[in-house]
């Protein structure tokens, strides 16, 4: 789904790569709130969302079962999410079963993902 709106380069939760001429959550809000929080989840939406120029965008961030060695704010399991619709951003928490395999994990999270997107769209 392409929009036609402009890009919204307002937003301080992003900046647009000069590498690679994408747009990323900003250091400030990693520094700010951590690699894994709802606020990394709703920039990395946004971030998704302007890149494509498209109506939706989801971000995910997380652990997936085994401890990150260079986030001190990792916990197994607990991961972020959100979905940015038309610029109206939602953020999800969810603390998942321990799973078998690091797929795992990512299909269970991506169930819940789709579950809360097919709200979302429902209500709209």
């Amino acid at each position: 789904m392409k929009n036609n709106r402009p890009l919204d380069k307002s937003k301080k939760s992003n900046i647009k790569c000069e590498h690679c001429d994408f747009w990323h959550p900003c250091e400030e809000t990693i520094e700010k709130y951590g690699v894994y929080s709802k606020e990394t989840a709703k920039a990395m939406a946004m971030a998704c969302r302007n890149t494509y120029h498209a109506n939706i965008g989801v971000g995910v961030t997380g652990t997936f079962g085994n401890v990150d060695p260079n986030n001190q704010d990792s916990v197994p399991g607990k991961v972020f999410f959100a979905i940015d619709i038309n610029g109206s951003v939602k953020a999800y928490e969810r603390t998942l079963e321990v799973q078998q395999s690091r797929n795992a994990y990512k299909l269970a999270i991506a169930k819940e993902i789709v579950n809360e997107l097919l709200k979302e769209i429902e209500c709209k």
